[in-house]
């Protein structure tokens, strides 16, 4: 990702409210069938779908590396996946594009928040004969934690929800500079 995608990203997801959501609890996601737009999509209607994912209901706990969190901190989840761009300003044959859909979530006061089961459909907005074998697919979950001075964030990939979902593992954990991630399924 170059810095400057890397800075409208941090700037939009600084930009979705949170407010309105209790601590503890999620906000909704976009809805694509009610005309919301992912974001880093194009406005136009999506042309192709990819496989639908189940993420699971995930109980999130974050434990930060020095202080604490506030109860109430924002938290955003975010639904990643990419899909194939053509034309392409700087490919000339096409190049993988990530959308994505986020969801505001506040931390309670012992620093966690249950996130509701979505099911993500990638979605994709170029139907060409270059697209041959490659359809949108699901990437896995971003965590953001945006403070008064920072903004870091931890991800886990689609390979790491499958085998949680599966029952494979029993606790998920992601690092990022300022704190640490543990997602277990609900009702495990």
């Amino acid at each position: 990702m170059t810095l400057g995608a890397h800075l409208l990203l941090s700037w939009t997801l600084l930009s979705i409210p949170a407010g309105g959501v209790e601590p503890g609890s999620c906000g909704s996601v976009a809805d694509p069938a009610q005309g919301q737009s992912a974001r880093g999509a194009p406005a136009s209607p999506p042309r192709v779908q990819g496989a639908p994912f189940e993420v699971p209901g995930l109980q999130i706990r974050l434990r930060p590396r020095a202080g604490e969190l506030p109860a109430g901190t924002s938290v955003t989840v975010c639904y990643d996946w990419r899909w194939f761009s053509y034309p392409h300003p700087e490919k000339l044959f096409g190049a993988w594009s990530v959308s994505y859909q986020c969801r505001p979530c506040r931390l309670d006061s012992k620093g966690e928040v249950y996130v509701p089961p979505h099911t993500v459909v990638a979605r994709g907005w170029y139907d060409g004969w270059l697209r041959f074998g490659r359809s949108p697919r699901f990437q896995g979950l971003r965590f953001e934690v945006a403070q008064a001075d920072t903004q870091t964030f931890a991800r886990l990939t689609r390979r790491r929800l499958e085998r949680l979902r599966e029952g494979k593992e029993s606790v998920l954990q992601a690092e990022s500079a300022d704190w640490s991630l543990e997602a277990t399924v609900d009702g495990r």
